[in-house]
């Protein structure tokens, strides 16, 4: 008698798992039309599934380094980042990412595992310092390719009038 619910339940359990992993292209589509759709606030991907995505649909990807305890990075998305100009743009043309320049999750990028370093009172990430060239400010901005290299970094915080331009690309 409680042999047969187990079983039922290890069945259903294998199928649920099954479905996951048989529509990740379609899942990857759907989520990237969800982005271009939101017209009211960023759509902010972790550094891994900003990768993912950013392949997928050759976008490139827009990479907000940030601390905690940083009140510019607060102030930007306070009000930069909650323009309706800049939501707007940026869901329709980046795959917008949050990097924490602190956080303590090895992250692999180009084949390369990058981790924190404790430095100082507070440390940094390895992937943060690469992507600023070593320069910590916070808050600052890469823009990267589809295929993962740098096409622009951004320094210091950034009113709608001053990202705007800058998230053009055309220099």
């Amino acid at each position: 008698m409680f042999k047969l619910p187990l079983f039922a339940l290890l069945i259903l359990v294998g199928c649920a798992q099954t479905k996951q992993t048989t529509l990740p292209t379609e899942s990857l589509d759907e989520q990237l039309s969800q982005i271009e759709k939101n017209d009211s606030n960023i759509v902010w991907f972790s550094f891994e599934k900003g990768v993912e995505l950013s392949k997928f649909s050759n976008k490139n990807m827009f990479i907000d380094v940030y601390t905690d305890w940083c009140g510019w990075c607060k102030k930007m998305d306070a009000s930069t980042f909650k323009n309706e100009a800049v939501v707007s743009y940026m869901n329709k043309y980046y795959i917008a990412v949050k990097l924490n320049a602190e956080q303590r999750d090895t992250l692999r990028f180009n084949n390369t595992n990058f981790t924190f370093v404790n430095s100082g009172r507070r440390g940094y990430h390895q992937l943060a310092a690469l992507l600023l060239d070593g320069q910590m400010s916070y808050p600052s901005f890469a823009i990267l390719s589809s295929d993962g290299r740098r096409v622009k970094k951004i320094v210091g915080y950034q009113s709608t009038e001053q990202l705007i331009p800058a998230l053009s690309l055309k220099e």
